[in-house]
């Protein structure tokens, strides 16, 4: 039996296979294989694979992480059969045509079927610049709620928004997201509320998203619909959510308990709030460890386990 600590291991052997795969591939186009023309030539609606070869590291090293953020995510529970969405900027795109570009998952695949290479790349203006291996669907709900984080807020290299059954029943009361547990006091004074506007369709809309998420908050609730969370890193954004979305679940367990009666649950004094806040931020052991980057790693290997690295990771 492989050993525990041996599993994520056979993960970065995949991804430095791959990497020796694009150096072997880079050559045969060097000795005159394959060219960038010949491949621009297919037709429109073919999909174009966006192989490790063809790919700046950079970018395959997102592929792979976002696959493992979506797989994550489903075991998680924060999908919705075909819906909701996780999104990471290219880097560098910001000034290309189309740019900013990012990738997203395609439409008609599920969180659990997601690979570095089925992502759609798309372009700001909803442009699908690169249909990866999958159909090339693009829903343009997601489109509409993700393009407008990414449009306005620069630092939120990925964005990650679901409709997690227990975080969107708090998003339906007017109490809203409660500062009544550790794993949300962290994070209270950077959540931000969007009224509910029915199913993202409007383009218009996004203005109105990035005006009240602001310029600092890194969570936006959107009222009646489903949390968003936002950060300059995959690890980042996803473990934002597993903050905010654990928190709902006790929320709403704790309100039906107490028959929705507020008065009766412990919510601690924003004077308190505060005190609890500026300690998780002066945390003197955060210079020894990264919570956020061991717990996406523990992920990593959970899917790993799961799926299997070459599923996951596959062109």
């Amino acid at each position: 039996r492989t050993p525990f600590c041996n599993l994520s291991v056979v993960g970065t052997m995949a991804l430095r296979v791959q990497a020796i795969q694009r150096h072997l591939a880079a050559g045969r186009h060097a000795a005159g294989g394959v060219s960038a023309s010949a491949s621009a030539g297919a037709a429109p609606n073919a999909a174009t694979p966006p192989s490790p070869a063809a790919t700046a590291d950079d970018e395959w090293g997102l592929r792979c992480d976002l696959a493992v953020a979506y797989r994550a995510a489903y075991l998680m529970g924060w999908h919705q059969e075909l819906f909701n969405h996780i999104t990471v900027k290219l880097p560098g795109s910001d000034d290309l045509s189309h740019g900013p570009h990012f990738l997203i998952n395609p439409f008609g695949m599920q969180f659990s079927e997601v690979t570095a290479g089925s992502l759609l790349t798309v372009g700001i203006d909803g442009t699908v610049i690169d249909k990866g291996t999958s159909t090339g669907l693009l829903l343009n709900q997601g489109f509409i709620v993700h393009s407008a984080i990414h449009a306005a807020r620069h630092d939120m290299h990925c964005v990650v928004h679901c409709h997690h059954p227990p975080t969107v029943a708090v998003a339906m009361t007017t109490a809203g997201i409660l500062p009544m547990s550790q794993e949300i006091v962290g994070i209270f004074s950077g959540i931000s509320y969007h009224p509910f506007e029915g199913t993202a369709l409007d383009l218009k809309e996004r203005e109105r998203m990035a005006a009240n998420l602001g310029p600092t908050s890194s969570v936006l609730i959107l009222e009646n619909h489903g949390p968003l969370t936002g950060a300059p890193s995959i690890a980042g954004a996803m473990f934002l959510m597993f903050l905010v979305t654990r928190h709902c679940e006790y929320q709403s367990r704790a309100m039906a308990a107490v028959g929705g009666d507020i008065s009766k649950l412990r919510v601690p004094t924003r004077e308190a709030v505060a005190a609890m806040e500026e300690r998780n931020r002066t945390n003197p052991m955060a210079a020894t460890y990264d919570p956020v980057k061991l717990q996406f790693e523990s992920w990593r290997r959970k899917v790993e386990r799961k799926w299997g690295s070459d599923a996951i990771y596959a062109a």
